[in-house]
C-alpha cells in the first residue's frame, strides 16, 4: 500500500502541533514518511509519500525539477513493471473495402437466396454463409496485435492535438533548459487541462439531459468505471471457459437436483389449483412487412455479436441490401413455427456481478449471454405480437413490472412506497418481506412454460410452434478473450441476452399473483423479485398474530408453487422489514419487536440486523418511521 499526494501540512515544521499529531497518527498505523526536503515554491515539505517500512518498496525517493507551484517528486520502486496488455484481434478491414463491390455481390445472391426455400434453417444458414463467402473474398480476415486501450467518450482531436503541442513544447523545454520555453510549457499544459475538463463536463451534461431513467444507471457505472471487465488471474483462456462453464452449468445442475429431491417429498400438490385457461386465442402470428424490418433495425443497438457474420452498423448504413433477406427469413420462421437452428447457440460472457467482489472466485460471476443479431430481430417482432395480445386481452400479472412498456424499477419502487407510506396513515405499522429466487431464469422447465403459454395466454398452433422450437437444441458456449470453451446443452432456462426468454418469465410466474391475491396481501413482482407487505397494529397482539399468520400461509403457499414449478426461493437475499410510524410510543415499539422476535408464527428463522431512523421525503403531515430490518431463512 502506498499513500501519497498534497496533505498540505507542513511537517518541515516538526514543532507544529498539527503536524507532530499528523505525523503521530501515520506512525501509530505502521507507516513511515518517505519524503524529505521542500516541496512547495515556498520551501515547505507538503507532497508526501507513505508506505510500510516491512514491504520494502521504495529504494529511494528524491525532489526533482519544479513544474509548478510544486516540485516532481521521483522514487525507485521494488517492483516489476507491468507489460503492456496486447490482444491479438481477428478483423476485417472494413474501411479500405470496395463496399459497392461487396453490395453488388451480396444482392444478386440473395435475390437467389429469397426465393429458394420455406426452410427457416437452410434460408438462415446460407444467409450466414454467403455473408462469409462475400467477406472472404472483399475483407478477408487478418490477425492483428494491438495495445488494449480505451478512449475516453468525452476525448477529441482537438484535445489530441493540443496533448501532442503540449509534448512538443515539454521536449523543447527540457532541452534548452530556458525559463521561456518552459512558460510556454506550462501554459499549454493548462490549455490541455481546461480542454479536457471543458469535455468531460459538456458530455455529462449532454448525456444525463439526453438519457433516460434506464440509461442513467449505465451512464453512472460507465463513470464510475463499474462496469468493466475483471476475470481471474489463473490459468490459460481455455481453461478459464471450461472451468466458467463447468460452474454455471454445475450449479443450475444443483439446484435442479434439490428441487427434484425437495418435490418427491411433497405429497399432494396439485398445480392446478393456480393454473387458468383462457378463451381468447393466438394461433399464429402476423406476417412482418419490409417497413417492419426496418423499424427492428432501427430501434436496435449497435451491438454485434462475435456469431454475426457482418456487423450491425453496417446492415444499418445497407439497408436495401439486407432488409430483403432478413424479412424472408422472419416471415419463414414465423409462418412455418421453426426458429432457425443456426441462431440458437448463444456465446456467454462471464461478468463480475459487483466490482467490490473477488474475481478469482468465480461463483461471484454472472453469465451474460451474446447472441446474433437476426436473432434478436425475430424475438423482438414475436415479443411485440406476445405483448400486444396480452395488453388486448388484459392476460397479464397487473403487478408486475419487468418487461412491459411504462413499467420499470422505478415504477416498481414508487408503488410499493406509495402504498406503504398510504397504509401507515391507517395503521401505525406495516410488515415488507422481500423474497428472491436463486438462478430463476436458469431454472424455468421449458415444457412447464409451454405449457403456461398455451393455457395463461392463449397461444396454438404455430405461434405455440415457434415458443417450442425456440427452446430445443439450445446450446451455449464461454467466451473468454476470443477462446471458447466446448458447448453445453440447455436442458432448461432462458437464454439471458435473448428478448424473448427473459420476457417469457413474466408469464412463467403469473400463478404467483393468484396465490397472493387468495390471502389478501398487498405485492409487488419485478421480474423475479416478490415484494408482500401488509400494516397492521402494533399494539395490538390479535393484530400482529393475524398479519403475520397470514404471510406465513402466503409464503409457504408460494414456496410450495416455487418447489412445484422448479424454482427456488434465497434464501441468502430474502428479507423482512418493519416499518412504523413515529407516532407510536417507543415501549410500544420495543414490545412490538419482542413479540416479533419470540412469537413469530412464520415458519422462518430470524435474526435481528438492525433498527434504524429514517425520513421519507413525503407528505409533511406524515411522521417519520422507524424502519426495523430482519434477514430471513425460509425453511
Amino acid at each position: 500500500m502506498i499513500l501519497l499526494g498534497d496533505f498540505n501540512v507542513h511537517v518541515n515544521t516538526p514543532d507544529d502541533y498539527d503536524a507532530k499529531h499528523f505525523i503521530t497518527s501515520f506512525e501509530s498505523a505502521g507507516f513511515c514518511q518517505h519524503v524529505s526536503g521542500p516541496t512547495h515554491k515556498y520551501g515547505n515539505t507538503l507532497d508526501l509519500i507513505f508506505s510500510h517500512p516491512e514491504d520494502g518498496l521504495f529504494r529511494d525517493t528524491f525532489t526533482g525539477t519544479r513544474l509548478s507551484d510544486h516540485h516532481v517528486i521521483f522514487c525507485t520502486l521494488n517492483l516489476d513493471k507491468p507489460t503492456d496488455v496486447k490482444e491479438v484481434r481477428n478483423c476485417r478491414n472494413f474501411r479500405n473495402m470496395d463496399q459497392t463491390s461487396l453490395n453488388n455481390d451480396l444482392v444478386c445472391k440473395f435475390k437467389m437466396l429469397v426465393s429458394e426455400s420455406n426452410n427457416s434453417d437452410l434460408v438462415t444458414s446460407k444467409y450466414n454463409e454467403i455473408i462469409t463467402d462475400a467477406l472472404d473474398t472483399h475483407a478477408p480476415n487478418t490477425r492483428k496485435v494491438c495495445r488494449a486501450r480505451v478512449r475516453q467518450p468525452w476525448y477529441t482531436q482537438d484535445i489530441h492535438k493540443a496533448r501532442r503541442e503540449r509534448r512538443r513544447l515539454e521536449r523543447r523545454w527540457r532541452k534548452s533548459k530556458s525559463e521561456a520555453h518552459h512558460e510556454l510549457y506550462i501554459a499549454q499544459n493548462n490549455v490541455v487541462n481546461s480542454m479536457i475538463e471543458t469535455a468531460q463536463i459538456t458530455y455529462c451534461k449532454s448525456e444525463f439531459e439526453n438519457a433516460d431513467s434506464k440509461s442513467v444507471f449505465k451512464l453512472v457505472k460507465g463513470l464510475l468505471n463499474s462496469s468493466k471487465k475483471v476475470l481471474p488471474d489463473h490459468g490459460s483462456a481455455k481453461e478459464l471457459s471450461d472451468e466458467f462453464a463447468n460452474i454455471f452449468s454445475e450449479k443450475v445442475a444443483n439446484i435442479h437436483r434439490e428441487l427434484k429431491i425437495e418435490q418427491s417429498r411433497i405429497k399432494n400438490v396439485v398445480d392446478v389449483l393456480y393454473d387458468n385457461t383462457v378463451s381468447c386465442n393466438l394461433a399464429h402470428y402476423d406476417p412482418v412487412n419490409e417497413d417492419d424490418v426496418v423499424d427492428l433495425i432501427n430501434k436496435s443497438a449497435n451491438k454485434s455479436s462475435i456469431l454475426d457474420p457482418i456487423p450491425t452498423w453496417y446492415i444499418k448504413q445497407n439497408m436495401s441490401v439486407f432488409v430483403p433477406v432478413i424479412h424472408r427469413i422472419i416471415n419463414v420462421s414465423l409462418t412455418t413455427g421453426v426458429f432457425p437452428d443456426a441462431l440458437k447457440q448463444a456465446i456467454i460472457n462471464p461478468l463480475i456481478k459487483k466490482q467490490s467482489l473477488d474475481p478469482n472466485v468465480m461463483k461471484n460471476n454472472r453469465p451474460v449471454a451474446n447472441i446474433q443479431f437476426i436473432s434478436k430481430l425475430i424475438e423482438k417482432y414475436v415479443f411485440r405480437c406476445i405483448n400486444a395480445h396480452i395488453d388486448k386481452y388484459n392476460l397479464g400479472e397487473e403487478y408486475q413490472s419487468a418487461y412491459r412498456s411504462l413499467h420499470s424499477t422505478e415504477t416498481a419502487l414508487l408503488h410499493v412506497k406509495t402504498n406503504i407510506m398510504q397504509y401507515l396513515y391507517n395503521q401505525p405499522a406495516v410488515y415488507l418481506v422481500l423474497l428472491d429466487l436463486s438462478a430463476a431464469f436458469d431454472m424455468v422447465e421449458h415444457s412447464v412454460l409451454v405449457h403456461r403459454m398455451a393455457n395463461e395466454i392463449g397461444l396454438s398452433g404455430t405461434a405455440l410452434d415457434w415458443y417450442k422450437s425456440y427452446f430445443t437444441n439450445r446450446t451455449t458456449k464461454i467466451c473468454i478473450n476470443g477462446t471458447f470453451s466446448d458447448p453445453h446443452q440447455m436442458y432448461y432456462g432462458l437464454p439471458h441476452g435473448s428478448i424473448v426468454g427473459p420476457a417469457s418469465f413474466r408469464i412463467y410466474i403469473i400463478p404467483v399473483g393468484r396465490i397472493i391475491r387468495k390471502h389478501q396481501i398487498h405485492y409487488h413482482m419485478y421480474a423475479d423479485d416478490i415484494q408482500l407487505f401488509l400494516n397492521f397494529n402494533p399494539s395490538d397482539p390479535i393484530s400482529i398474530q393475524c398479519a403475520l399468520s397470514r404471510l406465513s400461509n402466503c409464503i409457504s403457499e408460494i414456496k410450495l408453487w416455487m418447489t412445484n414449478n422448479m424454482l427456488m426461493l434465497n434464501d441468502n437475499k430474502t428479507e423482512f422489514f418493519i416499518a412504523a410510524s413515529i407516532g407510536a410510543s417507543y415501549h410500544q415499539i420495543f414490545i412490538f419487536k419482542l413479540i416479533t422476535m419470540l412469537s413469530f408464527p412464520l415458519t422462518l428463522f430470524v435474526i435481528w440486523v438492525s433498527s434504524l431512523m429514517v425520513s421519507f421525503p413525503c407528505q409533511p403531515t406524515l411522521q417519520p418511521c422507524v424502519v426495523m430490518s430482519l434477514t430471513i431463512f425460509v425453511t
